[in-house]
């Protein structure tokens, strides 16, 4: 018996739960697919059981105002013990009385779907490795050389991941952060994601413990290769900081006169910086300086338009 293998089916490798996933493959073996998802997908393989369908159109007279589309890099051999040469390439459900085949636009829609899934799930696992100390996995979400500029450092992520290590082991700092991906513009297989984010730190200084707030937004080049997509940089764009002590009570343990001649979009975490033996930038892109944000907008343009 011929198979049509829905759209459910194929996302499930992507984001659906595992539980779902997993019942979908007891009934059919995939290795590889892509796809767009349309909650029908038990109604879909019982009615290519029951009529045979391999791949195409499925009749209005059979499935009402619904018709499923199969794209295929090659032609699929499918039978009932599976797919015998797994080529799907992508999947696609599509609704409506005259909407017959997948046109370029929805399949763009769906290949731009797909690699911002990708590309947000990239972006937020490099920060998770980089705080649960998983610097390998870390540096594997870059290319090679990628640069890496934060307000403590300037230089390619392996060294990155050097200096982070030895900075967390020594104790001074164990920041942590909560990222947002936000913006995202793709073209060719390059791309620029933004990120709304939050670094938090916990320190004493004096005897005084007390917790460190920096909002800010990071910024990459997203580059696409033969192991998919890639961070090509990463930088930081800071807005405002704060200070506030753990215990109410007690004042925080702060130089106000040296804070006053830090930058105001990154005062206080600089100044936590110089107290365990850093130097900051004073020229960091911070929304203080206009400026500095919009040439490197400008020159984050030109690169995604040409690459250079």
């Amino acid at each position: 018996m011929a198979v049509l293998l829905d759209p459910l089916t194929a996302l499930g490798f992507y984001i659906w739960p595992a539980h779902l996933v997993q019942s979908i493959l007891r009934q059919r073996r995939v290795s590889r697919a892509r796809a767009v998802v349309l909650p029908l997908y038990r109604r879909g393989l019982e009615m290519a059981n029951r009529h045979g369908l391999v791949a195409g159109e499925v009749p209005r007279e059979i499935y009402g105002r619904a018709w499923w589309a199969i794209s295929t890099l090659s032609r699929p051999c499918v039978t009932a013990d599976g797919f015998r040469k797994p080529s799907i390439r992508v999947i696609v459900a599509a609704t409506g009385s005259n909407n017959h085949m997948v046109d370029a636009s929805t399949q763009a829609r769906l290949e731009r779907l797909l690699d911002r899934t990708e590309i947000v799930d990239l972006v937020r696992f490099e920060r998770l490795c980089r705080d649960q100390r998983d610097f390998a996995g870390m540096v594997g979400c870059y290319v090679p050389n990628a640069p890496v500029r934060t307000s403590w450092f300037d230089g390619p992520v392996e060294d990155f991941a050097k200096a982070s290590r030895r900075k967390m082991a020594s104790g001074s700092s164990q920041a942590k952060h909560w990222i947002m991906p936000a913006r995202l513009e793709i073209k060719d297989g390059r791309a620029l994601v933004e990120s709304p984010a939050v670094i938090f730190d916990r320190m004493t200084f004096d005897g005084v413990e007390f917790d460190m707030f920096q909002y800010c937004r990071f910024a990459s080049r997203v580059v696409k290769n033969d192991g998919g997509w890639k961070l090509g940089s990463f930088e930081g764009i800071y807005q405002r900081d704060r200070l506030e002590t753990v215990d109410p009570r007690q004042q925080l343990p702060v130089d106000w006169d040296l804070i006053k001649t830090l930058r105001p979009s990154y005062k206080f975490m600089g100044y936590t910086q110089i107290k365990r033996g850093y130097t900051p930038n004073p020229e960091l892109l911070g929304d203080d300086r206009p400026d500095l944000v919009q040439a490197f907008y400008k020159r984050e343009q030109h690169w995604l338009k040409t690459g250079e």
